[in-house]
């Protein structure tokens, strides 16, 4: 009877072990899943792509609502050209005179375009940090790719038989590996890796730049300016 508990206890505790070690290795896998698998449903209102859906809309409905939806982007063109040193306006503006739905998505694009370059070029400066920022951050410059972006890279691809979209996911990848991990309780932890996030991000940064080839690159380096420089300040991306 003894030997019956014991044997039951022994048990229960190679369970209980295992069961540990289950919960250790789902929560160091779990970042990774929730990156691949994208936004949730809230996450997926972020403001710029309604606001950037909301001009496309409108100038295929026929113009009648452009100018409001074009006014609640101009937050935005002032944070790149604070942060990036960046103009839009004028081309902005040009593209909502003319009503032409393809001009103002081709302009609309390219706030977000550079919305994207903010944000990687912030996490650049920030050093990868802190984490759960970071984390979140790279996760919007994906979706604005995804959402907005990725249509014209694909179309480009299929035309010029390139692969810029496969290589801007892969990229996004290794932008994603490089992160690092906090672990639980320090186990399996993993510190981040400035210098392979900034190949991740040269190399989404290279294919947009094919697809997109009249869009503004002000900088020789496409993503950054002088290492020693502060940190630009961080997209206004409210409760993103």
């Amino acid at each position: 009877m003894r030997a019956q508990r014991s044997e039951r206890r022994s048990r229960v505790g190679v369970t209980g072990f295992r069961s540990l070690l289950l919960s250790v290795a789902l929560l160091a896998i779990l970042p990774s899943l929730a990156f691949t698998q994208g936004y949730s449903y809230e996450e997926s209102k972020d403001p710029l792509i309604l606001k950037a859906k909301a001009v496309i809309g409108a100038a295929r409905a026929g113009g009648a609502g452009v100018d409001g939806a074009v006014e609640a982007l101009r937050p935005d063109l002032v944070e790149i050209e604070t942060g990036l040193g960046v103009e839009l306006g004028p081309q902005v503006d040009a593209a909502q005179r003319s009503r032409d739905s393809r001009r103002l998505a081709r302009a609309v694009a390219e706030v977000v375009y550079h919305q994207l370059r903010n944000h990687l070029e912030h996490l650049r400066k920030t050093d990868l940090s802190p984490p759960p920022m970071a984390r979140r951050r790279l996760q919007t410059a994906q979706h604005y790719y995804t959402e907005i972006l990725s249509f014209t890279v694909r179309r480009e691809d299929s035309v010029h038989g390139t692969q810029h979209h496969a290589n801007v996911l892969v990229a996004f990848r290794t932008m994603q590996d490089a992160l690092g991990s906090e672990g639980l309780f320090g186990f399996g932890s993993r510190d981040p890796e400035p210098q392979s996030f900034a190949l991740g991000a040269e190399a989404v940064l290279r294919s947009l730049r094919a697809s997109f080839p009249d869009f503004k690159t002000p900088r020789p380096n496409e993503f950054g300016a002088d290492p020693a420089s502060p940190p630009p300040p961080p997209p206004n991306d409210g409760e993103r």
